[in-house]
């Protein structure tokens, strides 16, 4: 006997001619995500209470997502801002200390002699400058070949090569220096940074703050 409601290759047959009636649909699946109400709709039928708890929920969503996000790039510029002094170098450890360095950061490498006395005046600038911008490593040498008359100078390094030199120049401002470095990505200077005059005083007052 033929059991109609087999889902058979004959009963199909049969069915296409006639002799069957045609197979019910079958209930259509449902979602059991698709029974649960919508956002707008628990908004529209929570008493003013339970708006009051629904939106404590998301704030305190929000303000961890933001404190995360917060912890993660203060962690980011904890691993940058490493530095923060003027760090002496000579010809045993230049290479790494500057070229390989440079890899990873902007190294600024302040050439000078204490006794020439310009260079007093701009030591005091850089160690600031170190201590301001964390994240550039400034290293002073005093290369024993350099002649006198070329001090002081600056040797900026990136990724491992020599981008830009500043030899014997004449300004001694500490402002000056800084906008000099700004301007080839050295150090970021925010548009409310703040020069005080401490930063550029000196005992020696000897030399104008004159441009480069």
């Amino acid at each position: 006997m033929i059991n109609p409601n087999e889902d058979t290759e004959w009963n199909d047959i049969l069915r296409a001619h006639g002799v069957l009636p045609p197979k019910e649909p079958k209930p259509e699946e449902i979602d059991p995500n698709d029974l649960l109400p919508t956002r707008e709709e628990i908004l529209e039928q929570s008493t003013l209470d339970e708006l009051d708890e629904l939106l404590e929920d998301d704030d305190r969503r929000v303000l961890e997502q933001y404190r995360q996000k917060r912890i993660a790039e203060m962690q980011a510029l904890a691993r940058k801002e490493k530095y923060g002094s003027l760090i002496t170098i000579d010809e045993t450890n230049f290479v790494r200390e500057v070229t390989e360095a440079s890899k990873e950061c902007a190294v600024v490498v302040y050439m000078c002699r204490d006794s020439v006395p310009q260079c007093r005046i701009v030591t005091e600038h850089m160690k600031k400058l170190a201590e301001r911008f964390k994240a550039t490593k400034f290293v002073k040498y005093d290369m024993r070949a350099y002649p006198d008359r070329n001090f002081p100078t600056l040797l900026i390094y990136q990724e491992g090569q020599l981008k830009d030199q500043l030899i014997a120049f004449k300004g001694t401002d500490f402002k000056t220096i800084a906008l000099y470095l700004h301007s080839l990505d050295v150090i970021k200077i925010e548009k409310d940074e703040v020069f005080d005059k401490k930063d550029n005083s000196s005992s020696e007052s000897d030399y104008d703050s004159d441009d480069y």
